[in-house]
């Protein structure tokens, strides 16, 4: 996985999520949001960007390829 930034995932991975896509991973943080790998693309998406909370305790996929997250 290709990091952010500095501190990105240093600062508590709570939950690894499963591969959605075949290429799609998802780690949830202790207050840094949901981070989402894609290939070489990464983004963070958190509470700003609709997310109810920048904690993310868990991750499951549905075999739709979504994520639920809590």
């Amino acid at each position: 996985l290709t990091m952010l930034g500095k501190g990105d995932l240093a600062d508590d991975v709570d939950c690894l999520g499963p591969l959605v896509a075949g290429d799609t991973v998802f780690v949830g943080t202790h207050g840094g949001g949901l981070l989402r790998y894609k290939g070489a693309d990464t983004a963070r998406l958190m509470s700003r960007h609709g997310l109810p909370s920048d904690r993310i305790f868990a991750l499951v996929a549905d075999g739709q390829d979504r994520v639920w997250m809590s």
